[in-house]
């Protein structure tokens, strides 16, 4: 039994090696799933926020245009943030549909 030869050694070795990798991956799978509702609420709420934002510097855009002359910088910089922002709106919603669909 102490001595043991490599082939009968091997298919353990591999049966082990299966498990144990079965085993770290479903590890690695529970805290995507255990976060669900959490990170659907998170989800919802940055979409706010950013609706919010877009809102803001639509508002802010409008003031500066009305004297494109003197504030070019800054309607340089607010159509700058209102695209990050609907991009980052779009990428939330997409994240909160992937969410969903699991």
């Amino acid at each position: 039994m102490l001595n043991r030869t490599r082939k009968e050694g091997k298919p353990l070795g591999k049966l082990l090696k299966i498990i144990g990798g079965t085993l770290l991956a479903a590890a690695f799978s529970l805290p995507a799933l255990a976060n669900g509702p959490r990170d659907v609420r998170r989800d919802r709420r940055d979409i706010r926020h950013d609706t919010r934002d877009i809102r803001h510097d639509r508002r802010d855009l409008r003031q500066d245009a009305r004297h494109p002359v003197r504030n070019r910088a800054d309607i340089r910089a607010d159509r700058r943030d209102l695209r990050h922002d609907r991009r980052d709106r779009r990428r939330d919603a997409r994240d909160l549909h992937r969410d969903l669909r699991r």
